[in-house]
């Protein structure tokens, strides 16, 4: 009986995939009408200084993987954020997917090498690991006459913002939902 319980925790549920879907919904809403217009008008100036605001792309995902807390969560919520994305309007368009992938890569290794458990220091590392999968798809469609140093540079910096940005805005959040009784830790 104690096995089954274990078996059945490790997939997702139905409350676990409509969760998803809102949070994958929110922060797709989030990037597409508030974030990009940001993130573009920074880019500008320098794409070192637009990745810290675009950091808050991988907001969604990692919340996603701090509320459901089981395999794979991650990966479908920031796919799924990726699709919405495109469907909402953002320029983009279908490298969304392609940078959900990335997101979801990124943060669901993070997280599964830590069994999933809500710590602030893996919340920032999944964020770290989420943002400079993503970023590595920048330096292949736009970035792509970038130097190997300036490659080196912007996925150091892209780690770094993620990690601060995301990771620390994600980290309180969930303490305030987690607070609020919306979420536990168990």
């Amino acid at each position: 009986m104690e096995e089954e319980m274990k078996k059945k925790k490790k997939w997702l549920s139905s409350v676990d995939l409509l969760m998803i879907a809102v949070i994958a919904a929110i922060g797709a809403v989030l990037s597409s009408l508030v974030i990009n217009p940001i993130v573009r008008a920074l880019n500008i100036a320098s794409p070192f200084v637009s990745m810290w605001p675009g950091a808050l792309h991988l907001f969604a995902v990692i919340m996603g993987g701090l509320i459901v807390r089981k395999p794979g969560a991650t990966m479908f919520t920031a796919l799924l954020n990726g699709l919405l994305q495109m469907l909402f309007g953002n320029p983009s368009g279908a490298l969304c997917i392609l940078y959900g992938f990335g997101n979801g890569l990124g943060s669901e290794i993070a997280f599964s090498s830590a069994r999933y458990r809500p710590k602030v220091w893996i919340t920032m590392l999944a964020s770290g690991c989420g943002t400079v999968t993503a970023f590595f798809i920048d330096l292949i469609y736009w970035f792509s006459d970038f130097t190997f140093g300036f490659k080196v540079l912007y996925l150091v910096d892209s780690f770094f913002a993620g990690s601060i940005v995301c990771g620390l805005i994600s980290w309180g959040v969930f303490r305030a939902l987690e607070r609020a009784g919306v979420v536990n830790r168990k």
